[in-house]
C-alpha cells in the first residue's frame, strides 16, 4: 500500500477567551506540575495590556503556545 503524506492545515495566530479550553488542555500536557489550569488565570493574561499569546492551530487543534510581554521603557 503506498502511503499519502496529508499537507497539515496549520495557522499561528493571538488566541482570546474563545481558545481558553484549548489553552488550558495543552497546558495539562505540557506541565509537570498539578493540572487543571484555572480559566479565569488564562483570561487575566490575554487580557493584560502588552500581553499577546499566540497559538499555532493545526486542523483547528492548539498545538503550541507563546507568550509575548511588551514592557515600557523603566530607565
Amino acid at each position: 500500500m503506498k502511503s499519502r503524506s496529508r499537507a497539515l492545515a496549520w495557522v499561528t495566530r493571538p488566541l482570546t477567551l474563545a481558545d481558553t479550553q484549548g489553552a488550558l488542555a495543552l497546558f495539562d500536557v505540557l506541565t509537570t506540575g498539578p493540572k487543571g489550569g484555572d480559566a479565569q488565570m488564562f483570561a487575566r493574561v490575554v487580557s493584560h495590556d502588552g500581553t499577546t499569546v499566540f497559538g499555532v492551530l493545526v486542523d483547528d487543534t492548539l498545538r503550541a503556545m507563546c507568550t509575548l510581554h511588551l514592557l515600557p521603557s523603566v530607565t
